[in-house]
């Protein structure tokens, strides 16, 4: 999965506006992009 850092930035600012599936549904995408998930990831291949 790879989301450009303008898409987050995105969801970012509309974060407050979204409900709270929505939240969590970023929240899930955050722990993602999160570089030490990437590391896990390639520690893994």
């Amino acid at each position: 999965l790879c989301v450009p850092s303008s898409r987050i930035s995105e969801i970012e600012r509309g974060a407050r506006d979204l409900p709270e599936l929505e939240q969590r549904a970023i929240q899930w995408i955050h722990s993602i992009t999160d570089p030490k998930q990437h590391t896990q990831t390639l520690d893994n291949v």
